[in-house]
C-alpha cells in the first residue's frame, strides 16, 4: 500500500484525476483491493448502493446484510457540504464508519454518536501534508477488512472520537481555566514570571506586584489577549535595589547560603549565589572542572575559566553579566533565581553534598 499511496500524492500533485469518477477509479477502488476489500464481489464492495433517502458511492459488506463502511466520493477538492449528505445515508443506514475523500482529503466519521458534523469526525487525513507512512497507518486503521470484520476498526475509531472530544473539552475549559489561575496565582506561576522579568530587567519584582499584576489579568478573558500593564503604584522603579530589605528584617533577609559548618548571608541574590559557590569552589578545588561541566548547557557555559566563555552567542551580556567566583573561575549572573538555584544545585552534586543536608541555598 505505502507505493500505491506513493504513486498517488504524484498524481495529486500532477493534478493527474480531474473528476470524481477518475478519483473513484484510480485512487478509492485501488486503495480497498489493498485494504482487503474485493471490489469485484458486489455483496462485498456495492457501488452506488441505494438507500432509503439516495445513493452513496460504495457500502462495505463485512458480512452479507447492513453495511458496515459507508464511502462517499468527491471530485478534488469538492467535498464542501457532502458531509451532510453522506451523514443522512450513514445514520439511517446503521453504517458504524462513514468517510468522506476527494482522493486527497479523507474525513473519517463516527455517524452514530454525538455533536456536529466536525465532533464526530474521528480524523482528518491530507495525502500531501501527511508522509505516506502516515496515510497508510491512517487508512488501514479505519477501513482494512480484517479490522472492520472482527470490529477492531470501530473499537479504534470511537477511541479516537472520544480523546477528540475530551481534547475539545480541555481546550474550551482553557480560558475558565486561566482566569481561575490568574485569580488565585500559583506560586510557581508566581515565581517563573518574577524570574523571567529579572532575566529581562535585571530587577526582580516583589511577589505582591505579581500577584497584583495577575489579579488584573482576569478581566481580560482569552490568555491570548495582551496583558495589562502593571498599576504604576506597584512597578517597581527602574532604579530601585532588585530586593530592599524590609526595615525590620536584617540584611540579607532569605538571600542565604549553607555549607556544612559555613554559612553566609547577603542583601541580594546573586551575593548569596556567588558566596556559595565561592565556598563550594573553595572546598573543593579537586572538583572545580566537575563543578564547571556539571552547570554546563547547550548554550552556555554558565561558569568558566574565561569571561569570554560564558556566554559564547552572546559576549557583550557576559562582559557586564559575570562575578569572579576564585581566582581562574568566573560565573554569568544573568540567570533567573530557578536557574541560579539550579547551577547551586548541579554544582554541589558535581562535589557528592547532599543538597538540603550538607548544603543549601535560599534565594527570595
Amino acid at each position: 500500500m505505502h507505493s500505491l499511496i506513493s504513486r498517488i500524492r504524484t498524481g495529486l500533485q500532477a493534478g493527474s484525476y480531474p473528476n470524481e469518477a477518475t478519483v473513484s477509479t484510480s485512487i478509492v477502488v485501488p486503495l480497498l483491493r489493498e485494504l482487503g476489500w474485493d471490489d469485484s464481489d458486489p455483496t462485498a464492495v456495492c457501488p452506488q448502493y441505494t438507500t432509503g433517502r439516495g445513493r452513496v458511492d460504495y457500502a462495505l459488506f463485512p458480512r452479507p446484510g447492513s453495511p458496515a463502511v459507508f464511502v462517499e466520493v468527491k471530485a478534488v477538492g469538492r467535498t464542501s457540504d457532502a458531509d451532510l449528505q453522506l451523514f443522512t445515508y450513514a445514520f439511517h443506514e446503521g453504517a458504524q464508519i462513514a468517510v468522506l475523500t476527494d482522493g486527497r482529503i479523507w474525513s473519517f466519521y463516527l455517524p452514530g454518536q454525538f455533536g456536529s458534523y466536525d465532533e464526530r469526525r474521528v480524523y482528518q487525513l491530507d495525502l500531501l501534508e501527511r508522509d505516506a507512512t502516515e496515510a497508510e497507518h491512517r487508512i488501514h486503521r479505519y477501513l482494512a477488512r480484517d479490522r472492520v470484520v472482527t470490529g477492531v476498526a470501530l473499537a479504534d475509531a470511537q477511541a479516537d472520537y472520544h480523546d477528540q472530544r475530551n481534547r475539545r473539552e480541555a481546550e474550551r475549559i482553557l480560558p475558565r481555566a486561566w482566569s481561575e489561575l490568574l485569580a488565585e496565582p500559583d506560586p510557581d506561576l508566581v515565581e517563573m514570571l518574577r524570574s523571567r522579568a529579572e532575566v529581562m530587567s535585571g530587577h526582580r519584582p516583589t511577589k505582591d506586584a505579581i500577584e497584583a499584576f495577575l489579579h488584573a489579568q482576569v478581566g481580560n478573558g482569552s490568555p491570548t489577549k495582551p496583558p495589562k500593564p502593571l498599576p504604576a503604584s506597584l512597578a517597581r522603579p527602574a532604579a530601585a535595589p532588585a530586593e530592599a530589605s524590609p526595615p525590620d528584617r536584617p540584611a540579607g533577609g532569605a538571600n542565604r547560603w549553607r555549607l556544612r559548618g559555613r554559612s553566609g548571608s547577603a542583601r541580594d541574590q546573586v551575593e548569596a549565589w556567588v558566596g556559595l559557590l565561592t565556598a563550594l569552589f573553595e572546598t573543593f578545588p579537586d572538583r572545580q572542572e566537575n563543578m564547571a561541566a556539571a552547570v554546563r548547557t547547550r548554550s552556555r557555559n554558565n561558569i568558566a575559566r574565561e569571561i569570554k566563555d560564558i556566554y559564547p552567542a552572546k559576549p557583550e551580556i557576559a562582559l557586564r553579566s559575570h562575578r569572579l567566583i576564585v581566582p581562574g573561575w568566573y560565573v554569568g549572573t544573568h540567570e533567573s533565581s530557578v536557574t541560579k538555584l539550579r547551577i547551586a544545585r548541579a554544582a554541589a552534586g558535581a562535589c557528592g553534598l547532599a543538597w538540603g543536608d550538607e548544603v543549601d541555598l535560599e534565594l527570595s
